[in-house]
């Protein structure tokens, strides 16, 4: 069961309609929770003191647990246009006879229906009486005289208010419970000529200037949630909030909810709120908050919000609770503007709040086991951070590994990796990527590839044609001498070499193998017997088999025959292949009878290999011989061959002479001499026999010359060898053009190596011609290389500047000065060290204490280039300031990785002044030295007081004390006194344009502050000085003092208040000049001036007022029409009310209801500067309206009222006056939003339309006429 105590329901508002109840309204204010109305009575009573009659609340459940805020509208007739009897929105609009809800009650009144809730113009009262009888609250209005014989007999809460009713009668300003207790002077209730149904009061056309009542139906409607509490739990796909209830008196009834919203951490903590008036739907957004749910029921405790969140972005949560449904009946319009304190109402001051977010893992650092720089065919292991209850991920170039998710990953491809651990709340987090690069190997080569072959005890050179920064030779795998890129074997074996490139990867080579050449020859016939022969044979030839029975090829170059032999053919060369055989042809012709015999010697190329066979015949007598049978010419260079002639002797050693019929032999063998055959010699003579040869070309020549020759009876041909060897010297450069690694760094030179191998028949011997600068040949020259050799020819490369250099070595020959060149290209790239900057100017320094630390820094940027490798800091010096003032985030052995470092320049200095200091880098490698200078300055502002605490010595009142503060600027700077505050009466001060004033260097300023007691006290203040510029700063000046109260005189006076008769015809301008009289009012001192003045609204309109004396202010205000106040104050307590002219008052004459008023001067208050007595009379000015075409019979019709009412589509309204009329509507947000009607029209009844556009909604229609006005508040529905 509920009860009610004292002011659980109040009166807010009644309205009145003149003469009947048609239309007339009671608004009642619920202010505690669970109210029963059961029983209670609302009646009203009579302008003569009597209760007439009332209405009864049934025992039905809508007046039972009413909440607070909850407002009740009660028509006083009918049942209400749109009934709401429902209190779930907590408002309810009725009409005090709707059927089941009221009984009717009299009192003194036997007609209810004449006299029930009749408000009557002059006085009344509604009064809303418990069920026991006893008033429970009431609000009236009327006479001083209704108060205390009607109103005042009420016992209990209730308000009054003076005056005659307009439309309403409402509670105001009504911001607390206590303005609903309060009669007569005090004033808290207000007549209006307009009404506010259902809505809070307000003084105001525009009802949203007036807030405190509006503010307490707010308080009033929303629930209490002391403490409010929320936990959570976040999970991957949803987050569930728990929080503990929020007060509610009746949950059973669901009134009461929870509105939860959602926004990212980002949106402002503070704004917006939810809007009083607004249901929200979920998913609507409140400013950047979007709505989560509405929970209906106080008790409904949890909510999973399935709105996963994302990792690492924290979201805000916060709960509101709320009472009431949407309103039933106006929330289109009342739903825009809190003001109306209808629907939903939310406590926005206490509410719960919860933070909620998926942490992020720290993001993971890769760590690289070793270079991620890595050679092909290799690998380098990446490895993430030892983690429980994570899994990971590895990516490459974007993309996820296949299979990688484990703490590390091998690399052996090039990529940029990441790795991505995921936590067990679903949230990941991406390391900063690491990338691998492979870098190519070199592919190593040897020439000559795969097999070499020499001779025993030859060598050959084995040669990498691979570039490279070292050299591993293997034999058998095993390491032998040497590291360059060639080498030099005599051992067979199988070879190989590594090469290392200069970022250290590494190739091996393909096997070559070294071989020794197996050349072996063999005759199946060892001997080749010519037998004998006679006289008259001269010569014998005889052939025999040659066989390569080795497994190299044989190239037979030169066959040696002793005397008396020849040989024949083949020409030499002859190149024998493994396993074939050769025939070989023999001449036997010796020059001396008797036998002969040797050995024949077959010479092999290469390895020197020879092989022998025996040869043997018979000569017998002969009678022709010659000198030799074999000439052997020789060897000689192509380019210095020349022809050689030999001469042949032949001798006749018979009786007969000789005929040589010719002479046969091949080039390049000739016969010079005889030109002429036959050659005839006589027995026992000689003959000579010119050969010559004039060989043009390369070869080996072997030639026979014959000599056919008749001696008597014998015919035969003579045969003579002839051998000769041209021979062209060769040689081969490995390369004709060689490009070294670029020159980076102090690296001034490089060395490379050409070999020069000798591919001629003959030794050579090289020189070197035309050596650019910037190339050194290291060997010396000349220098001879054999037959089939090599010689490595090293070289050094010097450029003498930066850039691309090109240098180029012309070898040649001795032999025939062959000549050939080869071009060493090269870039040279100095190592250079640069600084952003070579000169840092920090800012002026300022400290506002000598105490506060100061520090500034600026970044500076060391870059190198042209370095192999990682350039370091080899040392850093320092000259000028000390180094507690500069230092640098710069240390000895620092890299510069990637070829930069930045540092920080730190400026700490401990006194004012200026500093300058330069700061000497040595740069390594290369030594190379770059300097910056520094300079900054610090000043400290600085300043003294000569006192804290001005202390003024015991002042009698009226009299005045000055003492003096002494502001001194000790510092470098200018101080700018910004402001002086919070120096209040008694307590004053002076200085010359204090304010802004700019203090410089060791100067002071001066204030000087004034003490003047205004009686027997003791007074204090903190006066606030204030600088301003870079050192904001407050200053406390405490002021002290103690006044001593003189007795005052008493002066006592008198003044007279006179003002003028005046007249004016209607809308002509009036000015009723007021003044004082009187021979005391200087001594007085009067201060402030005011009075009332009434008269008929209906015959003047005050327009302005204007003062007549100097700096004295005339304020004037129309508290409502009739009634104004009229102040007059001097501009400050030093200007006084002077006997004379006070003010002029303009007004406007109006067509009114009579012909004459009169102007009623009242309520005088003044305030002097003495004690003592002052008494102001007063005269009644009268003003008299001009008779202008028979005025008083047309005034007849004036006696009415305005009326303005809603009829179909349109608005009715009567005129009363000839003055101008103004027919509006406005909006509830007080915006005009259209004129019906503006002008002048006769007095009588009139009709204006709605626009058809007037959208359905709450409006306001204003009807001004003269000094009339009426406002009726309406609802459209489209």
């Amino acid at each position: 069961m509920s009860f009610c105590h004292a002011q659980d329901i109040v009166v807010n508002e009644y309205k009145n309609v003149t003469l009947v109840p048609d239309g007339e309204t009671t608004e009642l204010l619920v202010v505690t929770d669970n109210v029963s109305l059961v029983g209670f009575t609302l009646r009203d009573n009579s302008a003569a003191g009597g209760w007439q009659a009332g209405i009864k609340f049934k025992d039905v459940p809508l007046w039972k647990n009413l909440r607070a805020g909850t407002v009740i509208w009660i028509a006083h007739r009918g049942t209400a246009a749109t009934l709401d009897v429902s209190a779930a929105d907590g408002s309810i609009r009725i009409g005090s006879e709707s059927a089941g809800y009221f009984d009717k009650v009299l009192f003194s009144s036997s007609n209810w229906a004449q006299d029930a809730l009749n408000i009557a113009q002059t006085s009344d009262i509604i009064q809303l009486l418990d069920a026991a009888g006893n008033n429970h609250h009431a609000l009236g209005h009327g006479t001083p005289t209704y108060e205390t014989t009607v109103f005042n007999q009420i016992s209990g809460p209730k308000v009054f208010v003076y005056g005659a009713m307009g439309i309403s009668n409402s509670v105001f300003p009504g911001a607390t419970l206590a303005d609903y207790n309060a009669s007569g002077a005090a004033n808290k209730a207000i007549i209006t000529l307009f009404e506010s149904p259902g809505y809070p009061n307000y003084n105001n056309i525009i009802p949203f200037g007036d807030v405190a009542n509006s503010n307490f139906w707010r308080l009033l409607r929303q629930p209490t949630w002391n403490t409010p509490t929320v936990t959570g739990n976040v999970n991957i796909g949803s987050t569930t909030l728990n929080w503990n209830a929020a007060t509610d008196p009746n949950p059973a009834d669901n009134y009461q909810g929870y509105l939860i919203v959602r926004a990212p951490e980002t949106i402002a903590d503070t704004l917006p709120l939810p809007k009083d008036g607004v249901t929200y739907a979920k998913g609507d957004m409140i400013g950047g908050w979007k709505v989560v749910d509405n929970i209906i029921g106080s008790q409904n405790l949890t909510l999973t919000d399935i709105s996963p969140l994302n990792c690492g972005e924290p979201v805000k949560y916060r709960i509101y609770a709320f009472r009431y449904k949407s309103d039933d009946i106006d929330s289109a319009a009342t739903s825009t503007n809190s003001w109306f304190a209808k629907g939903r109402s939310y406590n926005e001051t206490s509410f719960g709040r919860y933070r909620a977010i998926r942490e992020l893992p720290t993001k993971p650092f890769i760590t690289a086991l070793n270079s991620t720089a890595i050679c092909q065919g290799t690998s380098v292991i990446l490895k993430g951070p030892t983690l429980s209850g994570f899994g990971f991920e590895w990516t490459k170039d974007g993309f996820p590994i296949p299979n990688a998710r484990a703490q590390q990953y091998t690399a052996t491809e090039a990529g940029v990796f990441r790795l991505i651990i995921t936590s067990s709340n679903g949230c990941t987090s991406e390391s900063d990527p690491i990338t691998v690069t492979v870098l190519p190997k070199p592919i190593a080569l040897i020439s000559p590839q795969n097999e070499a072959k020499i001779c025993n005890g030859d060598s050959v050179q084995l040669k990498c044609t691979t570039a490279g920064s070292s050299f591993t030779w293997l034999l058998e795998g095993i390491p032998i001498a040497g590291n360059t890129n060639s080498t030099i074997v005599k051992i067979a074996g199988n070879y190989r070499v590594i090469v290392t490139d200069d970022k250290g990867c590494k190739d091996t080579s393909v096997i070559t193998t070294v071989k020794y050449r197996n050349i072996a020859l063999q005759f199946p016939d060892p001997l080749i017997d010519f037998g004998s022969l006679d006289g008259c044979k001269s010569s014998e030839t005889k052939t025999t088999l040659l066989r390569n029975t080795g497994l190299d090829t044989s190239i037979i170059d030169k066959v040696i025959v002793p005397p008396g032999f020849q040989y024949i053919s083949p020409a030499l060369p002859i190149v024998l292949i493994p396993g074939k055989s050769v025939t070989l042809t023999f001449g036997f012709a010796p020059i001396k009878p008797g036998a002969a015999a040797g050995k024949v010697i077959i010479n092999s190329s290469p390895c020197l290999y020879s092989t022998t066979i025996d040869v043997k015949g018979f000569k017998q007598q002969s009678s022709v011989s010659l000198s030799y049978n074999n000439a052997d010419f020789g060897k000689s260079l192509l380019c210095e061959t020349k022809p050689q002639d030999t001469v042949i002797t032949i001798i006749n050693k018979g009786t007969s002479s000789l005929s040589i019929t010719s002479c046969n032999v091949n080039a390049p063998f000739s016969i010079i001499n005889p030109t002429v055959f036959p050659l005839i010699i006589d027995a026992g003579k000689t003959a000579s026999i010119t050969v010559r040869y004039a060989a043009n070309t390369e070869g080996i020549f072997s030639r026979l010359l014959s000599i056919p020759y008749t001696a008597g009876s014998c015919k035969d041909t003579l045969k003579i060898g002839f051998n000769g060897e041209v021979i062209v010297p060769a040689y081969a450069l490995d390369t004709n053009t060689i490009t070294l690694p670029d020159l980076l760094g102090c690296t001034a030179s490089a060395d490379t190596m050409i070999t020069i191998r000798n591919t001629g028949k003959s030794p050579i011997t090289i020189t070197a011609q035309n050596i650019v600068s910037g190339i050194t040949i290291l060997n010396t020259l000349p220098l001879t290389i054999p037959i089939g050799q090599s010689a490595d020819i090293n070289i050094r490369v010097s450029p003498g500047a930066d850039g691309a250099y090109n240098g180029t070595i012309q070898f040649r020959s001795v032999e025939c000065q062959i000549d050939k060149s080869i071009t060493i290209n090269v870039i040279k790239k100095s190592a250079a060290y640069t600084l952003s900057t070579n000169k840092i100017v920090f800012k002026d320094l300022i400290r506002c204490s000598k105490t506060d630390p100061i520090l500034d820094s600026i970044e500076i940027t060391a870059s190198a280039l042209g370095i192999k490798g990682d350039a370091i800091i080899g040392s850093i010096s320092r000259i000028g300031a000390p180094n507690t003032i500069y230092s640098i985030s710069l240390n000895k052995d620092d890299t510069l990785t990637n070829g930069t470092k930045t540092f920080k320049v730190y400026f700490t200095p401990g006194n004012d002044g200026t500093f300058a200091s330069t700061f000497s880098i040595t740069f390594q490698p290369c030594s190379i030295i770059q300097e910056f200078a520094v300079s900054g300055s610090l000043s400290t502002i600085d300043y003294s007081i000569n006192t804290d605490t001005l202390e003024f010595p015991l002042t009698d009142s009226g009299m005045v004390e000055v003492k003096t503060f002494t502001f001194t600027n000790k510092s470098s700077l200018s101080i700018t006194i910004a402001s002086l505050s919070f120096v209040q009466k008694p307590f004053s001060f002076f200085s010359a344009n204090l304010l802004n004033q700019v203090i410089p260097k060791d100067s002071s300023v001066n204030i000087e502050f004034s003490y003047s007691p205004l009686g027997k006290q003791v007074d204090s203040a903190i006066a606030i000085l204030t600088l301003g510029g870079p050192c904001p700063k407050t200053i406390p000046i405490v002021l002290k003092g103690t006044g001593n109260k003189v007795k005052p005189n008493l002066i006592n006076g008198t003044a007279q208040l006179i003002g003028d008769d005046k007249s004016a015809a209607p809308g002509n301008q009036v000015i009723f000049p007021f003044r004082i009289q009187s021979d005391d009012i200087k001594n007085i001192k009067v201060k402030q001036l005011s009075f009332t003045i009434t008269y008929n609204p209906t015959l003047l309109l005050p327009k302005s007022i204007v003062s007549k004396q100097n700096n004295v202010t005339i304020d004037w205000k129309e508290m409502v029409p009739g009634f104004i106040t009229i102040t007059a104050k001097g501009i400050d307590t030093s200007i006084e009310i002077q006997s004379g002219e006070l003010c002029e008052l303009e007004c406007t004459a109006l067509l009114g209801d009579s012909m004459q008023t009169r102007l009623r001067i009242a309520e005088l208050s003044v305030e002097k500067g003495t004690l003592g007595t002052f008494s102001l009379t007063m005269n009644t000015p009268v003003f008299t309206l001009i008779d202008v075409c028979d005025l008083p019979g047309r005034l007849m019709r004036i006696q009415g009222n305005l009326s303005l009412q809603l009829v179909s589509h349109g608005l009715a309204y009567e005129i009363v006056s000839q003055d101008k009329s103004t027919l509006e509507i406005y909006s509830t947000g007080g915006a005009c939003l259209y004129t019906l009607h503006q002008g002048h029209l006769p007095a009588g009844m009139y009709t204006a339309s709605l626009p058809t556009e007037l959208p359905t909604g709450l409006y306001y229609a204003y009807l001004r006429s003269g000094r009339f006005s009426k406002i009726l508040p309406f609802g459209f529905i489209r």
